[in-house]
């Protein structure tokens, strides 16, 4: 007969709590299989004090590994299903048009625990709990998406009448800015942005983590204090950076507004006939290429 081996013992609730791994059953074709456990007592001298046999229902590690796997493809055709007019990029994108790193954050983490989530009940026959490190982790990307968004809605917004003004008489404006991978490490004037990096690295480090190590159960899963502080200053630090670009679009805004006003009986806005006019259009094009990454038209 073969031995079942113990791998963790736990107290919780007043209950002891045993995790054992046992040998494969040979007769095991699907996921769950019934067998016998046989319970020994040992006590200090090495003798036998109690014995019992319980029935239990043994899992197939290899079955549920299959389940999840089956699951996962089922989740993907779902969202290429979805996304296929426009593409995954696509819906990735956040307000201002670009793959937004938040998105894709909460995307990565739902993915991971959906995984590990659906391993676990197909191992255990019940839906398991989350701890609060996960719990949390959640709510971190969560929250950086929602305050990217908000970041986006107030600190990149133009005056309605200077967007007019700007897309149609000027036609400065690109139809959309097309959504690309490498946005995700990139802040919106095209530049390597160092804070979406660490975001990246670390949410990619903390989700393969959890990948590992949740499949022995979400509801104990413990993030290094450490790890947790940083991925939680990145989403701040990459957030705040977001505020930042309030004086670039501010400025912009107000100057876009004092062009707007001063060639207003102007024909054609793009060729002023004034020198001071000439003058606000270049130092226009100037602060209208530092806000949007790239050169207006000639």
């Amino acid at each position: 007969m073969d031995s079942a081996i113990l791998i963790s013992s736990t107290v919780k609730d007043g209950q002891h709590i045993f995790k054992i791994s046992v040998p494969r059953l040979p007769q095991a074709t699907s996921w769950y299989s019934d067998c016998q456990l046989l319970l020994v007592g040992i006590d200090s001298s090495g003798e036998v004090a109690a014995a019992s046999i319980i029935p239990v229902t043994v899992s197939s590690r290899t079955w549920s590994a299959v389940g999840t796997f089956v699951a996962l493809v089922v989740v993907m055709i779902l969202v290429f299903q979805a996304t296929k007019e426009n593409g995954l990029k696509a819906a990735l994108r956040g307000p201002n048009g670009r793959v937004s790193l938040a998105y894709v954050q909460v995307a990565w983490f739902s993915l991971v625990v959906f995984a590990v989530s659906t391993y676990l009940f197909l191992r255990t026959g019940t839906l398991g709990d989350l701890s609060e490190d996960v719990l949390l982790l959640m709510g971190i990307s969560i929250g950086g998406a929602a305050g990217a968004k908000v970041g986006d809605r107030f600190t990149q917004r133009l005056e309605w009448k200077n967007w007019i003004f700007l897309k149609t008489r000027l036609e400065w404006l690109e139809d959309e800015q097309a959504p690309a991978w490498g946005q995700l490490l990139r802040d919106n004037t095209g530049q390597f942005d160092i804070f979406r990096a660490q975001a990246f690295m670390f949410s990619l480090l903390v989700g393969m983590g959890l990948f590992i190590a949740g499949a022995n159960g979400l509801s104990s899963f413990e993030l290094p204090e450490a790890i947790l502080g940083v991925l939680g200053l990145s989403q701040i630090t990459y957030i705040g950076g977001k505020a930042v670009a309030v004086p670039k679009f501010s400025e912009f805004d107000g100057l876009l507004k004092a062009y707007r006003e001063l060639v207003k009986d102007e024909k054609d806005p793009k060729e002023p006939g004034s020198k001071e006019a000439e003058k606000a259009l270049k130092e226009l094009r100037s602060s209208f290429e530092a806000v949007y990454g790239y050169a207006p038209p000639e």
